[in-house]
């Protein structure tokens, strides 16, 4: 279908693009997402294809990226999980900043958000299947840079606590 070639090579133009994205939501990524109607699904081995590019910013597109696919992307977890056991990509893009409501009927607001917090959203955007529980809750056991990526989403988002522990 070439409607929805089309639309998966602006996905791959969204994870490559030139300008540099200093908020996301990345506006480009969400544009080639909405482009694919309801066939979002089609998308996810582009980007889970895109969190191995050496490029961290392309890492980065390719974690929103997946958060907005949601449920569709729940294949990507163990991915997702690679990527916070290999050392997320704190070292490489240490923070970015972030636009959301705290309430629908509010405005939008922008915060700094450190970048490996992008995973643990998407991964809770994406509502992963409960059997990457056990090799979640084994990498927060077992590796120091990701109790120190949870830490840093704890302290900085207080109100993910509940979910991680009723996770």
């Amino acid at each position: 279908n070439d409607a929805l070639a089309a639309a998966l090579d602006k996905v791959k133009a969204a994870l490559h693009d030139p300008n540099e994205t200093t908020v996301y939501p990345n506006s480009v990524m969400q544009e080639a997402i909405a482009g694919l109607g309801d066939r979002t699904k089609a998308a996810l081995p582009i980007l889970e294809a895109a969190l191995r590019d050496a490029d961290a910013v392309v890492c980065l597109r390719a974690i929103d990226g997946i958060r907005m696919l949601g449920p569709d992307a729940k294949e990507a977890a163990p991915l997702l999980l690679g990527v916070l056991r290999d050392g997320g990509l704190g070292e490489a893009i240490y923070q970015t900043s972030y636009t959301s409501k705290l309430r629908e009927s509010g405005p939008a607001r922008s915060w700094p958000i450190y970048t490996d917090n992008m995973i643990l959203y998407a991964l809770g955007q994406i509502h992963p299947s409960p059997e990457v529980l056990p090799e979640f809750a084994r990498m927060v056991r077992e590796n120091r840079s990701v109790r120190h990526i949870v830490s840093n989403a704890l302290n900085q988002f207080p109100g993910i606590r509940k979910s991680l522990e009723a996770g």
